[in-house]
């Protein structure tokens, strides 16, 4: 089984902010060697105008890089470290920039980790996490805010859909995805609502699937 990753974004022309998803599969050169697939879905946002798409891609290398050279055999520590170092770098290319250090940046991450047949989830900030299992919709990010914690793993089945967004936009629209009463329908609800996306939005969903493939889609 694999993951497919659905992404839609909507960037406004307005350049104090940006939003971006991105995705990393490591190299396996080897039967020893383990899979993984790391996805993520960036924002952020200032008072001034701010080179968006620079920051978001500078975070997200640190979190690739953080969970690459991490010494951990634990995915859920490597995941910590990730987030650590992608905060570290931010932090350090802001303060190179005495605008953006003046005024400040609101910096988003949601990140998902595919490995071993289970979701690692790590969060920076904001955003919308949750996760649809067994018919069940389950807060994912109301579960961190509660533990006061930001990585969790989660075991995943052939149908399951962990689906996130920046901040709003799926508590705005609860109703519509409560009310949905299959999978079919829910896929249906997040479709309509990724198309419907708003200025500096964006959503990103990843279901476990039998292909042998993993796909990054743009809507």
């Amino acid at each position: 089984m694999s993951i497919t990753a659905t992404k839609y974004i909507n960037n406004s022309k307005l350049k104090t902010s940006y939003i971006g998803a991105y995705h990393y599969s490591r190299p396996v050169r080897s039967k020893q060697d383990m899979e993984v697939n790391i996805y993520g879905l960036l924002s952020v946002t200032s008072a001034v105008e701010i080179p968006g798409d620079k920051l978001a891609k500078f975070a997200w290398d640190g979190i690739v890089d953080g969970f690459e050279y991490s010494k951990s055999d634990s995915v859920n520590e490597s995941l910590k470290i990730s987030l650590n170092e992608a905060t570290r770098r931010v932090k350090q290319l802001i303060l190179n920039d005495t605008n953006i250090a003046q005024h400040g940046v609101d910096i988003n991450f949601t990140i998902f980790v595919s490995s071993n047949g289970g979701i690692y989830i790590g969060v920076l900030g904001e955003a919308d996490i949750f996760l649809y299992k067994k018919g069940r919709l389950v807060d994912i990010f109301e579960i961190l805010e509660k533990k006061r914690a930001k990585t969790a793993g989660i075991a995943i089945e052939e149908k399951d859909l962990i689906f996130s967004s920046t901040k709003d936009v799926f508590k705005e629209n609860i109703t519509r995805l409560m009310s949905t009463k299959s999978r079919e329908e829910l896929v249906s609800v997040l479709e309509e609502l990724g198309n419907e996306v708003g200025d500096d939005k964006g959503i990103l969903v990843l279901q476990k699937e039998k292909e042998e493939k993993v796909v990054l889609r743009k809507k």
